[in-house]
């Protein structure tokens, strides 16, 4: 069965960031999303943001990763022990 949610607050957005499994980061929007494995394509996918060739600014990232870890440090859950996975994507041709 597949649970369905009407809504989204503020307490769901925390408690799957306080459970984070993997973060990713979208370097630049510079790419033109034309290549086949790429899951924004229209190969894969037919509806996706508008490019604006921007990039992602160091501060930025390190804004979000601060932020989790205060967040984790004020959440601290001993029994769960896994990994959090930091991925990028993004690029140009």
């Amino acid at each position: 069965m597949i649970k369905t949610i009407n809504s989204i607050d503020e307490k769901i957005i925390r408690n799957n960031l306080i459970n984070l499994k993997n973060l990713v980061f979208e370097v630049t929007e510079k790419s033109n999303l034309n290549c086949k494995y790429c899951g924004l394509s229209d190969h894969l996918y037919e509806k996706y943001d508008v490019r604006k060739s921007r990039d992602l600014l160091f501060e930025k990232a390190v804004l979000m990763i601060d932020y989790l870890v205060n967040l984790w440090k004020d959440n601290y859950v001993s029994d769960i022990n896994s990994p959090l996975v930091i991925s990028f994507y993004g690029g140009s041709h």
